[in-house]
């Protein structure tokens, strides 16, 4: 029994339960609102909180627990099931059902004829995978932007017309968009306020300019600014991969590219993708520039200034990162990272500051919290609160949640895992009491968990080892 809780108690055991909950929650009505996957993300937010928490008095002793990669192997296989038994439905049916087929007999190399061939010419089985793994990604999100020229969505369809306008040479924050619901209301649910859109006309641009400026080479070379989605997807599953310890790493991209919601992302255009590849690339560039003692800090840097630009939710999810950075590198490395943000916004704030504010700021204020947001506005909207009732709430609650969780589980050991884990229970508490918390959003929060446990994995060892030689905490929480 002592044995079995003191597993359930690792943090690295609580992260990765969370993003299974989410998982699963994900799978119920593709993330929109139910009491069972909300249930579950909440359980997943409360977990995550207290993987935070224990970060900050981390166990002497404590070994790296063995369940990891099989529990990972059985999330993948059930994730590999999932889309053989459903890519008949999917347009281009038959080819999507090869490439998963393949990415299912990747498995194979496992097996021990198969292993001791590949062993005999030097091939190393789990970088084998790792390429097949990514590779198919790479095939499935083609067959599903090819399958799928026009799909019905306005994230798509706006993110088109603006890449549209800033190729034609005009500025997407001051040009008004095609209402994609010919309203202010769609389905029984106010979507828009009156103030950026009428029954004809959107005029605001939500994404910042980073989205525009990676989705503009796509759209100019396909006409389509989803295959920038495609491309960022696969760098972020290679730097999972990079993130996560010997062992792992070919399980870690697979889980990401096969994820049950990655069709929806690559299908609909939402931009999570290209906002997930920079953060993991922060990720890995820290963990760098903490071996190195500081002396690689520009990898880092860039990839921190890059996310700051790919969401305005982005700086909350740094702050913790910022924590570990060295001394003698932080302010070099968050002067680099500024002006890479700087590089991408400050042009279109000297272009039309009111259209980027209005975009990008205002308009986020303003709309109205939605019944199907998968979070306890969502529900609080349910049991009659009104829409103004319920926005005041997402704002308050998840404010003062967000605030006392950055106060309280801020990274002091200088643990990579530890600030991963801070910016997962962040995250987590933003979208539980979000407005409008939908799948795509829980789709990067998972992400972000299973990094955050996978960094964990690696680190449990070293927190041992220095135990073991009584080395000081400082060191031990800096080893990758």
């Amino acid at each position: 029994m002592a044995v079995s809780r003191d597993l359930v108690l690792r943090p690295s055991t609580q992260l990765a339960l969370a993003s299974f909950l989410v998982s699963l929650a994900l799978a119920d009505k593709n993330g929109g609102y139910g009491v069972a996957p909300l249930a579950c993300v909440t359980g997943a937010a409360l977990l995550a909180v207290l993987a935070a928490a224990s970060h900050s008095r981390p166990a002497a002793g404590e070994d790296a627990p063995g369940w990891l990669r099989p529990a990972l192997v059985a999330i993948l296989a059930s994730f590999l099931f999932y889309y053989l038994a459903r890519s008949r439905a999917f347009p281009l049916a038959p080819g999507l059902y090869a490439v998963f087929s393949v990415a299912t007999l990747a498995f194979a190399t496992e097996l021990p004829p198969l292993a001791r061939a590949l062993a005999r010419r030097g091939i190393p089985r789990e970088q084998l995978r790792l390429w097949i793994w990514l590779g198919c990604g790479a095939c499935f999100g083609y067959l599903i932007i090819h399958g799928t020229p026009a799909p019905e969505m306005d994230v798509w369809t706006l993110q088109q017309e603006a890449a549209s306008a800033l190729r034609g040479g005009r500025n997407p924050y001051s040009i008004p968009y095609r209402n994609f619901f010919g309203g202010l209301w769609h389905e029984g649910m106010m979507v828009y306020t009156p103030d950026i859109a009428d029954a004809e006309h959107l005029y605001a641009f939500f994404y910042p300019p980073y989205t525009l400026l990676v989705g503009l080479p796509s759209f100019a070379l396909t006409g389509d600014i989803r295959f920038a989605n495609l491309v960022g997807l696969l760098i972020a599953a290679w730097a999972l991969s990079r993130i996560a310890p010997s062992g792992m790493r070919d399980l870690a991209a697979a889980l990401l590219l096969f994820h049950p919601v990655t069709r929806h992302q690559l299908l609909y255009g939402w931009t999570e993708p290209t906002v997930l590849a920079p953060a993991l690339l922060m990720v890995l560039g820290l963990r760098q520039m903490l071996a190195s003692a500081g002396r690689r800090w520009v990898p880092a840097a860039v990839g921190m200034g890059l996310f700051a630009g790919s969401k305005q939710y982005a700086f909350l999810l740094i702050a913790p990162f910022i924590g570990i950075l060295p001394r003698s590198r932080r302010w070099w490395s968050l002067a680099l990272a500024a002006a890479v943000f700087l590089a991408g916004v400050l042009p279109f704030m000297l272009w039309d500051f009111r259209g980027l504010y209005r975009g990008n700021i205002q308009s986020h204020l303003g709309l109205p919290a939605r019944i199907d947001a998968l979070s306890w506005t969502g529900a609080i909207l349910r049991l009659g609160c009104s829409l103004e009732g319920a926005r005041l709430f997402a704002m308050v609650a998840g404010g003062i949640a967000v605030l006392a969780a950055l106060v309280w589980f801020w990274p002091r050991l200088g643990s990579l895992a530890q600030a991963a884990a801070c910016a997962s229970a962040v995250f987590g508490l933003i979208l539980v009491t979000g407005k409008h918390a939908f799948c795509n959003y829980y789709w990067i929060w998972n992400a972000l968990l299973l990094t955050a446990a996978l960094l964990r994995q690696g680190e449990e060892p070293a927190r041992s080892a220095c135990a073991e030689t009584g080395s000081s905490a400082e060191p031990c929480g800096r080893t990758p």
